[in-house]
């Protein structure tokens, strides 16, 4: 409805309506835009990131340049960098190193016509005569870890306001808060360990890749109401085993989704471009070449 939009990615809420309506999201490193969750809702803060919903690439980068830096409000913001995300975007990359997967250990499905136009995708950047590797993102563990941490951040943050509100919640809400009671202090240090050693597997591939491409999400865009698919492919599936997107967010890699196709239906599909911590410029680099490739700014769903 606007050109420019501020999105807030907890476990892609920035990339995930970016993938279904075909524009560009973007979440860069944890701290890189200040906020001021942990305030109310701790541990689970720091798997927020705020950034950039837009149509063009350039319009991120311009969005980056006003929205990061040191802010004295919130402590785990960072310095702002000593130069400008516009500006160093007209500058071509060194040749990448990419690693692509989408089998993330806990994926036990994805469309194919999602997967298809993927990969479709890939061979656009093997175009460019960049080094173009297939990867297998073992992190089977982020599932139960993000669970954790969302449903016992809840209850902390919204238990309190359950037996008022409970009756004008959303029902999934509301369990999604009970269910948060139900975990032990050794359960929510457990999942702090565990997530460090997602962070670890993350890190490994980034001293071998410049950038990580994964799908955004398993599918395309579902029926009005629903908040997850139930079957992919013809197989169940969990409320998280869809997404691409929330490893990242335990981690704090910058990643962004970016619109790399259609379905037979006319849907949407993106391809998530992770890059190292504090690297959002490669991301955006990488995006902007894509963006020339295949340009989607003039697509439009047939509504007839």
């Amino acid at each position: 409805m606007g050109p420019l939009a501020i999105g807030s990615d907890g476990g892609g809420s920035i990339r995930i309506p970016s993938s279904f309506c075909g524009v560009y999201g973007f979440k860069p490193t944890f701290g890189r835009i200040p906020h001021t969750i942990m305030k109310t809702s701790g541990n689970l803060g720091t798997l927020v990131h705020k950034g950039p919903i837009v149509r063009y690439v350039r319009d991120a980068a311009l969005m980056l340049d006003v929205l990061v830096g040191e802010d004295d409000s919130d402590r785990y913001s960072l310095p702002k960098p000593n130069f400008s995300f516009l500006k160093e975007l007209e500058k071509e990359p060194k040749k990448l190193k990419i690693g692509y997967a989408y089998d993330f250990g806990y994926t036990k499905a994805i469309d194919p016509q999602v997967k298809n136009v993927f990969l479709d995708a890939v061979q656009k950047f093997e175009s460019l005569n960049w080094q173009i590797e297939k990867v297998k993102l073992n992190v089977k563990k982020a599932a139960s870890i993000m669970e954790i941490f969302w449903y016992s951040g809840f209850a902390y943050s919204l238990g309190p306001f359950l037996k008022q509100w409970q009756a004008k919640l959303e029902p999934d809400l509301v369990d999604i808060i009970k269910q948060g009671y139900k975990y032990s202090t050794l359960d929510i240090k457990l999942a702090e360990v565990q997530r460090e050693q997602i962070f670890e597997v993350i890190c490994r591939q980034f001293k071998k890749y410049d950038l990580l491409i994964t799908p955004t999400l398993a599918c395309t865009a579902f029926e009005l109401g629903k908040n997850n698919p139930d079957i992919i492919d013809g197989i169940e599936v969990s409320p998280v085993e869809w997404l691409y997107t929330y490893p990242f967010n335990l981690t704090g890699h910058p990643a962004a989704s970016i619109p790399c196709g259609r379905s037979k239906e006319g849907l949407p599909v993106g391809m998530q471009i992770v890059g190292t911590r504090f690297d959002e410029l490669t991301i955006l680099q990488a995006s902007k070449i894509f963006e020339e490739i295949s340009p989607w700014q003039r697509l439009r769903p047939n509504l007839n």
